[in-house]
């Protein structure tokens, strides 16, 4: 019994550390019971329970003035003496894990205003598993288990979000959504080595990480045009995704998922606003555009495309998820426009040859530590050098990994000195009396928007009669 308590609990930290590859970096604060998080709403999310628990967990509503709006993965994992759970009204949503084998757990007060319940949040707890119901759902319409033994399932109209429920299922065949469902939830349909159909309707926006995982005999699926998400590797060993044969498959409302084609050189088509784990493993592709449509390069998009060598990040791309360009070893330079806010973790490791990053704004969040590759010395982080405090706050650099080096935005002449004649620069240029090199082009772009413009030229002369203190 202790081994496999102990195999438990190993698996469930490894999951954790997976997990926290996906989360940004917040600042932790702390009050008597609970360290929290304040989210960017202003909310609060609970990460992790401080003390041992007394038998009975009324979570507070607020934290130090924060309403508490989440619970985050594993908070109340170690909480082993808890009998009963009471969850404020309020709470939206609960992590992966958040009160997973707790053996004494017995009863459990579900708010209506839960809209989403984490992968094994209450696995292992006597309280689910006393749960009966065919279908058990809680909170504002969220599918927590199933204890049918349909191979044709039909979930009823008025499941909003699915959770874990038939993960390992080895009986279903076939499922049909009702059209309440907004969100398929992590890991939902993982392993059902069965399941050959699934029919969904319009109203799901989200299918979250490994949903479909590993689903062996799964050949049709409808995705409808209204998904705006899908989580990383939600379709992994699918024969459903392994058949399609189309250059570029698109899902949903743009999502890019797997490129089937030959070419070396890649142009994204316009329209991709999303682009997960398409490229992952590809060693033919050494340069890909992607378009200006796309805001997010997400999970494992080009993990060991060892031979890409060039590849354009539009300005507009807001988030580089985890192992983006994860063994990306033909990569030297890459520029990393100001509109990203956040850098996965190790989105550009195990990038040996990656010499020079040029960041067009102010550090993204990202967890920093694990970004870059810190075996390679050579490393440099070029950042604005009007945005010198934001990088080098009293005199300590943001980020450990590489080597940080600031560089003069609109200096076209590369003479260390700003004045008029670089925009004058861009002017001649706009009407072909100039040329340009790449890197001049690079400092051109004073606004970072992915382009050289009159306003780049104006911009510059802004600041240098000090309309301006910065191009941000």
């Amino acid at each position: 019994m202790r081994t496999k308590q102990r195999r438990i609990m190993a698996c469930l930290l490894a999951l954790c550390l997976s997990l926290a590859m996906f989360l940004p970096t917040w600042t932790i604060a702390a009050q008597d019971e609970y360290d929290y998080i304040i989210l960017p709403d202003g909310t609060a999310q609970i990460i992790w329970c401080l003390r041992a628990a007394d038998n009975e967990v009324v979570i507070p509503d607020t934290l130090d003035g924060y309403p508490v709006s989440a619970i985050g993965s594993l908070a109340f994992w170690r909480c082993t003496n808890v009998t009963r759970v009471t969850i404020p009204h309020g709470v939206t949503n609960i992590e992966y894990g958040a009160f997973s084998w707790l053996a004494d757990l017995e009863e459990v007060d579900i708010p209506t205003s839960i809209i989403s319940i984490g992968a094994m949040a209450f696995a292992g707890t006597p309280w689910l598993s006393k749960q009966t119901d065919t279908f058990v759902v809680v909170g504002d319409g969220v599918l927590i288990a199933y204890n049918g033994s349909d191979t044709h399932v039909v979930i009823p109209d008025g499941v909003t979000y699915i959770s874990d429920v038939f993960r390992s299922n080895a009986s279903i065949t076939s499922v049909i959504l009702p059209k309440s469902v907004t969100c398929i939830g992590e890991a939902a349909f993982y392993d059902c080595n069965n399941l050959e159909s699934v029919v969904m309707h319009g109203k799901v926006t989200d299918i979250e990480g490994h949903a479909f995982w590993n689903c062996v005999k799964l050949r049709e699926i409808n995705i409808p045009s209204t998904i705006w998400g899908i989580g990383a590797e939600a379709f992994y060993a699918n024969p459903w995704l392994d058949e399609r044969s189309e250059d570029f498959l698109i899902l949903g409302n743009g999502i890019l998922i797997k490129y089937n084609g030959a070419h070396e050189s890649v142009i994204i088509p316009d329209g991709v606003k999303a682009i997960i784990g398409a490229f992952a493993g590809n060693t033919s592709v050494t340069s890909v555009m992607i378009p200006s449509s796309v805001t997010e390069i997400g999970y494992r998009s080009f993990d060991g495309c060892e031979n890409l060598t060039s590849v354009q990040i539009p300005g507009g791309t807001m988030n580089i998820g985890p192992r983006a360009f994860y063994n990306c070893n033909g990569l030297q330079s890459v520029v990393i426009p100001k509109s990203v806010a956040s850098l996965g973790t190790e989105s550009f490791d195990g990038c040996f040859y990656l010499d020079d990053i040029y960041f067009q704004g102010k550090p993204p969040a990202s967890d920093a530590f694990h970004t870059f590759c810190g075996d390679n010395a050579a490393l440099i982080l070029h950042y604005p050098a009007d945005l010198t405090t934001y990088w080098v706050p009293n005199g300590d650099p943001v980020w450990p990994d590489g080597n940080l080096a600031p560089y003069l935005r609109g200096n076209i002449n590369e003479n260390g000195t700003l004045h008029a004649g670089d925009a004058a620069k861009i002017l001649r240029w706009l009407v072909r009396l100039e040329t340009l090199t790449d890197h001049q082009l690079f400092l051109a772009d004073v606004n970072g928007d992915g382009k050289v413009t009159a306003t780049d030229a104006a911009a510059i002369l802004r600041y240098l009669v000090r309309l301006i203190s910065s191009f941000d």
